[in-house]
């Protein structure tokens, strides 16, 4: 309730400032706990826990196909925005235009997050190894332009679990962003798929 004094002025009791401050400790607390239980939306999804902007238009969409013991993955990329976006071309990106590869290609760098369960799967494949990055390894994806063009060697690559068990994937690959000269890795769709390591 509010005051005035001889002179005219308000003056808060000290109850009620008590309440006023221990009402905005709560408000405070339930904004901190909904963050963390509902972060902003994003289009892209993180991998290895980068950050990256609110809006990203490239659709990627794996495809797990096995046959026997062997693993591979196809992958979309589909540019659904009005603009270009710059791709990383070859490792870590969509391939080499122009050089479809109808034949799975051994991985030349850990492009994918696979979890079995909460435990992530090793990556024992070959690294390949080049200076740093520059705008030189992009290429535009062109608005409404799909490329389908990917196979990976997945069952070489990553250290799979004996036995048969239940597997999320998501490819990561690398885009970057004019406006910023930065390079931001992001996520595919990810894709679940069963498969038995004997």
């Amino acid at each position: 309730m509010m005051k005035t004094d001889s002179s005219g002025r308000n003056h808060t009791s000290q109850r009620e400032l008590h309440l006023c401050h221990r009402e905005f400790y709560y408000l405070a607390v339930f904004i901190f706990i909904f963050s963390i239980a509902f972060p902003a939306s994003s289009s892209g999804k993180p991998c290895g826990g980068n950050e990256i902007p609110d809006f990203y238009p490239v659709d990627v969409r794996p495809r797990i196909q096995i046959i026997g013991n062997v693993i591979t993955s196809r992958l979309l990329f589909a540019n659904r925005g009005d603009t270009p976006v710059l791709v990383m071309e070859g490792v870590n990106g969509f391939g080499l235009r122009g050089s479809m590869a109808y034949e799975a290609q051994p991985l030349m760098d850990d492009e994918f997050e696979i979890l079995n369960g909460d435990k992530r799967v090793k990556y024992i494949g070959p690294i390949y190894k080049r200076g740093p990055y520059t705008k030189d390894y992009f290429s535009p994806l062109q608005p409404n332009e799909a490329i389908n063009m990917r196979w990976s060697r997945l069952d070489t690559a990553y250290d799979f679990a004996p036995g048969t068990h239940e597997y999320i994937l998501v490819h990561c690959h690398l885009q970057y962003d004019e406006s910023s000269g930065n390079i931001f890795r992001v996520g595919s769709r990810p894709i679940k798929f069963v498969y038995t390591r004997r």
